[in-house]
């Protein structure tokens, strides 16, 4: 079976990864050097130096993430006891769809730019590379009032953090900081032969919202009871500014969502059902249990 034998060259890519990191250290850049050489994964557009946070899969590549993305979809869809069917909804939605969820106002990170190196850093980001030169007690008390400071979505207050402990540009080595402020995540286009904000739509930052706006739509048409399932793959698309962490953290990425449906009430015996489930189907790849946990 081709899926099968791809799930295991996986596996055994991995036991031959790990055996590879340890000798080195600097293990992403060992694991990024490994996926390019043998044909994985290749920076997007690399003859025109390449666009940050945007990967294409290669011959080997392509073909392993088909094949677990369809070893997930008869999984969750055709072998699974419970009742679940899939859809493929369209990447662009009405705009309402992403201010109804929150994505609009709130599908954001707080972002500040250092004026010298014109480099943007997530806030977070930033104070916790700082956090990290300190000893344990002080790294933690300033972590703590960052967490304080964007939950309350105090921006003044952050900038004054960041400036109270003088943290610096790691290109300019300067602490020349704009205001703290939001950014939002979503790709903007425009539809329609005019550009103006009534026309403003996004690319789908994931999946899922697709799922519950035609949960109607499949519930009538299929005659589906609760408990069932809706299950989606595709691709999403997010505006990351600090763009690292190889495929972990990408601007275009495919997702694999399913959306279980269930009654008021039930939800803590389906939620254990479905961590049980899950990790069956991971351990079916052959990876070994105790390379998982559960976050």
């Amino acid at each position: 079976d081709v899926g099968r034998f791809y799930v295991l060259a996986q596996y055994y890519l991995n036991q031959y990864l790990c055996t590879l990191i340890m000798a080195n250290e600097n293990k992403l850049q060992a694991i990024i050097g490994h996926a390019k050489e043998y044909g994985f994964v290749f920076p997007s557009s690399e003859i025109y130096d390449g666009l940050g946070a945007v990967y294409d899969y290669g011959q080997w590549g392509v073909e392993l993430k088909r094949n677990v993305r369809d070893y997930w979809w008869r999984w969750m869809t055709q072998m699974n006891e419970q009742n679940i069917v899939g859809i493929d909804a369209s990447i662009f939605m009405h705009p309402t769809v992403w201010k109804a969820s929150g994505h609009v106002d709130n599908f954001s990170d707080p972002m500040i730019d250092n004026k010298d190196s014109k480099k943007r850093y997530r806030v977070d980001h930033l104070i916790e590379g700082f956090a990290e030169t300190l000893d344990k007690e002080q790294g933690d008390a300033l972590l703590a009032e960052m967490d304080k400071l964007i939950a309350a979505d105090d921006f003044a207050g952050l900038k004054s953090l960041i400036d109270n402990n003088k943290i610096k540009c790691a290109v300019s080595g300067t602490v020349n900081w704009t205001d703290v402020r939001q950014f939002n995540l979503m790709f903007s286009t425009e539809v329609g032969s005019v550009a103006d904000e009534s026309n403003t739509i996004y690319l789908r930052p994931e999946t899922a919202q697709g799922i519950f706006v035609n949960f109607l739509n499949v519930q009538k048409t299929a005659r589906m009871k609760i408990p069932f399932g809706i299950a989606q793959t595709g691709k999403a698309f997010r505006n990351e500014i600090v763009a690292r962490g190889f495929i972990f953290r990408m601007r275009e990425f495919e997702q694999m969502e399913m959306q279980f449906f269930v009654r008021p009430g039930t939800q803590k015996e389906w939620y254990e059902y479905w961590k049980t489930e899950r990790m069956k189907w991971h351990a079916t790849l052959g990876i070994p249990a105790e390379n998982y946990r559960f976050h």
